[in-house]
């Protein structure tokens, strides 16, 4: 017959082998993907919650995930209504041991509740993250006197990859008092969806006091005693010894306790800064050679600038830790500057087109300024073709930055703001739904993930059609007139898309409509065996 660890070994296989892959290295996506499990089951209780139904048996074995990852509660044979107090009235210890809540444990007629279930559901994620029990008593009466008595060992004792914010989270869930768990599984949901999204939760580490309390109540004959002894020693001794070695005593534990703090707040800090640097590190060496990922780059080093300013703010009293801190910002912003320039460099090529010109109403000497500055550019440009190759990916980019700062110097020069503003607009409507891709447009019209979802849908449906056309044995590449139609009828249905307060955002940032005749040809890799991938800006939206 097999033994209750039996049970409990295959509960934990049954529950822990969908996690088998992420587990192997317990990195931090194995635990939020753990944290999303425990939310998911957490919000399917308080359904159940909602109709009144207890399931009074959580555990592993209970909870089946689905190839997409989806997590569902299952086996509710000993689930009652809560709508009848009389059903939910035991003395029986129904559920597995291991499992249970004190109030389930203690086997006394007693009202159980949905807060039965956080707790058995944080038992069950406790030794999914921790691949241990909370409990590991070999008999069913040890297992009953360690749920009822002890304290879980906290999850960062057992691994120290366990997140500060996961370990509180279920801790909480696992109190012995019901009054002192999540009221309810949703609010449990909240937390681990704010841990997940990066926020603060709302739980927080017990303090001393409530450790106490929580040791008191476990122990009240202990306290009782301790009480008696106390008293015996308080007449027995000098008041005045007395009253300075408590002194001392509270000296010592306050100064621990300062300590423990300020170590805890380093290390914090220390991580915080890794995690930082590692995100610089990954845009630097993966993105800053890949074009397209410029502007994912740039978004990437624009929130660690953040974060370094915050980290500056933090050590305002720590002279030599500051400066160095200030050192990462200015190289952060040199960055940011520089990609900044480099995402403006195609600019000259638009202002080159006679038909931008037209639009922007340059003059005839603005006009002979930028042709002199183009073939100027195009010289250079050749001139270097040859020294390319025996250059590193990081000369390269430095020498397109020294061009793209010229070239951006000199317009400056040649067109008034107001031309250099229009520049912009133009640009932007010849991107055509390449700009919804961009980070800066994204978060300007405060593009939603179904929105952008949906625009590269119809992106990819509109070089599908030019594909299709030229796949037919009878076709050639789609002529001008042809993909400027598909192009256009892309554009129309993309805009479709926006709701009316980001499409007057969009009118604004594109500002009027560029008419003007031009040769210029949508960007993207276009159809047609004789055809490279162009770099020309799409039709205008």
């Amino acid at each position: 017959m097999p033994t209750e660890n039996d049970a409990d070994a295959e509960t934990l296989r049954q529950c822990s082998a969908q996690f088998s892959a992420r587990a192997t290295g317990k990195d931090g996506e194995f635990f939020r993907a753990v944290a999303r499990c425990m939310a998911q089951s957490a919000s399917a209780l308080e359904y159940a919650h909602q109709q009144g139904i207890i399931h009074r048996d959580i555990k592993p074995a209970n909870l089946l995930i689905d190839l997409r990852g989806n997590v569902w509660v299952a086996d509710f044979g000993l689930a009652h209504f809560h709508a009848n107090p009389g059903l939910t009235e035991t003395g029986d210890m129904l559920g597995t041991v291991r499992y249970m809540s004190p109030e389930q444990a203690s086997g006394q007629h007693v009202l159980l509740d949905h807060r039965t279930d956080i707790y058995s559901l944080a038992a069950t994620f406790y030794e999914l993250l921790t691949l241990q029990p909370v409990f590991a008593g070999n008999t069913r009466h040890t297992l009953l006197l360690q749920v009822l008595n002890r304290e879980p060992r906290p999850l960062r004792a057992v691994d120290r990859r366990v997140p500060v914010e996961l370990e509180t989270i279920v801790l909480k869930s696992l109190s012995k008092s019901a009054a002192d768990r999540y009221a309810s599984a949703q609010e449990l949901a909240d937390d681990l969806n704010r841990f997940l999204r990066d926020e603060p939760i709302r739980a927080k580490p017990p303090s001393w006091l409530e450790q106490g309390r929580k040791w008191t109540r476990r122990h009240p004959s202990l306290i009782a005693a301790g009480v008696i002894a106390m008293f015996l020693t308080l007449i027995v001794s000098l008041v005045t010894i007395w009253l300075i070695s408590k002194a001392n005593a509270r000296a010592e534990v306050a100064l621990a306790q300062e300590r423990l703090r300020a170590e805890e707040a380093e290390k914090r800090f220390k991580q915080a800064r890794q995690a930082v640097d590692l995100l610089i590190e990954v845009s630097q060496e993966e993105l800053a050679h890949a074009p397209p990922f410029h502007g994912l780059q740039k978004r990437l080093l624009e929130a660690a600038l953040v974060y370094y300013q915050d980290f500056i703010k933090q050590r305002r009293d720590d002279p030599s830790s500051q400066a160095e801190l200030i050192a990462v910002e200015k190289r952060l912003k040199k960055i940011i500057d520089d990609l900044s320039v480099l995402e403006g460099a195609g600019q000259l090529i638009l202002l080159a087109d006679h038909g931008v010109q037209d639009d922007m109403a340059l003059s005839d000497a603005q006009r002979e300024q930028v042709g002199q500055l183009d073939r100027q550019f195009r010289q250079l440009r050749h001139d270097s073709l040859h020294d390319f190759a025996r250059l590193t990916d990081a000369q390269r980019q430095a020498k397109f930055l020294e061009l793209a700062r010229v070239n951006e110097q000199a317009m400056r020069k040649i067109l008034t703001p107001e031309q250099r503003n229009r520049l912009g607009q133009i640009a932007l409507q010849l991107q055509g739904l390449n700009a919804f891709n961009q980070p800066e447009i994204i978060s300007q019209l405060q593009l939603t993930d179904a929105q952008r979802q949906t625009i590269r849908q119809i992106e990819t449906e509109c070089f599908a059609s030019l594909g299709d056309y030229e796949a037919a044995a009878h076709h050639g590449p789609p002529p001008p007139e042809l993909r400027e139609k598909a192009f256009r009828a892309a554009n129309d249905k993309a805009l479709a898309v926006l709701a009316p307060e980001q499409l007057k955002r969009w009118n604004l940032l594109i500002g009027a409509r560029f008419t003007a005749t031009t040769d210029l040809l949508p960007p993207g890799p276009h159809p047609g065996p004789d055809h490279g991938p162009d770099h020309g800006p799409p039709p205008p939206m």
